[in-house]
């Protein structure tokens, strides 16, 4: 009775084990950017490990455009370089080349303002503001300051 028992939970834990699997690698795979779905002819990108070691600002980590040569199984692909030369590379290595604009709906213009004209436009509405309000202040004061000296006049 306790090796039926024994061998149940085994059974269990196995089906456990491959429901966890399955649910992390159809996780992993939603999270994969980009489509690796390559085709023979298909231009690509081939990206440059090594310029980790040495980085430049403005440096692309992306080689010319490659062409599929051959697709073999497990994600490796054998790709020609501009000069005819083929080789095989890991597919995640990869990714599809667009060539030209990609048309997009929402294009959106921004401005860039620098600091001394955002600056100058604030300082001149300022002054607008400032002197307007000077300008109340002191005809308030004068007609105040003259009600008073007759209110002090005839007290």
């Amino acid at each position: 009775m306790q090796l039926n028992e024994l061998a149940e939970l085994r059974d269990e834990a196995y089906e456990n084990t491959r429901i966890y699997k399955e649910r992390t690698k159809k996780w992993h795979d939603s999270r994969l950017r980009g489509d690796k779905d390559f085709k023979v002819g298909d231009k690509l990108l081939l990206y440059n490990s090594r310029l980790k070691m040495y980085p430049g600002k403005l440096k692309s980590k992306w080689y010319d455009p490659n062409i599929v040569k051959m697709v073999y199984p497990y994600g490796a692909v054998e790709i020609t370089d501009k000069n005819v030369f083929s080789f095989k590379v890991n597919g995640q290595r990869l990714k599809k080349y667009y060539k030209g604009n990609i048309d997009r709906e929402d294009e959106e213009v921004v401005e860039f303002v620098t600091k001394t004209t955002y600056y100058r436009a604030i300082g001149k509405r300022w002054r607008k503001e400032h002197v307007l309000e000077h300008k109340q202040r002191s005809s308030r004061k004068s007609i105040g300051s003259e009600e008073s000296d007759e209110f002090n006049i005839v007290a």
